[in-house]
């Protein structure tokens, strides 16, 4: 057997839980009278803020949102 095909180990992640990358993420910029991406509709899970100008949201499957 090829290293290629080996089995893979076990998730350790838990099953009611869903993995972090099943998450939509979302960046919204705003730089006033140039760029305001905002969200009109949706409630996130998470949120993370990457400077003044930027953040990340991220929503749940199943999660319907306007961008």
């Amino acid at each position: 057997m090829s290293a290629a095909f080996a089995p893979r180990a076990a998730s350790t992640a838990s099953a009611s839980s869903p993995p972090s990358d099943a998450l939509t993420h979302v960046e919204l910029t705003h730089i006033e009278k140039r760029i305001e991406n905002w969200i009109r509709f949706g409630h996130h899970a998470h949120e993370q803020l990457l400077d003044r100008r930027r953040r990340i949201l991220s929503f749940p499957p199943g999660c319907i949102l306007g961008f």
